[in-house]
């Protein structure tokens, strides 16, 4: 089963309650990896904790500029970011998800 929620801010996943995901795309409706786009992650990745998601999270964008390596650095250091500033790990900026 493929879910795509695309343009919608999640807030809940009450449909997570649903069916069960072996793993999820974490992408920008924008077609580039987190944190490259207008899509707020930090109520997407505190929903999946509420629900006990535990399970994998890939960034697959579809676009790479200015290169692949330099997508997923910047990528995955917004990701670690987040869940740093929500687990209490990192200084808390209340707008750092607000790009």
């Amino acid at each position: 089963m493929r879910v795509s929620l695309c343009n919608e801010v999640i807030v809940g996943l009450d449909f997570a309650r649903q069916c069960e995901f072996a793993h999820i795309h974490l992408n920008d409706p924008n077609r580039r990896g987190p944190g490259g786009g207008v899509l707020a992650f930090s109520p997407i990745l505190a929903a999946l904790k509420a629900e006990g998601y535990a399970g994998m999270a890939a960034i697959e964008p579809f676009i790479y500029e200015p290169d692949g390596p330099s997508c997923a650095a910047r990528a995955i250091g917004y990701v670690r970011g987040l869940l740093e500033m929500r687990d209490g790990t990192a200084p808390c900026d209340a707008n750092a998800d607000k790009a």
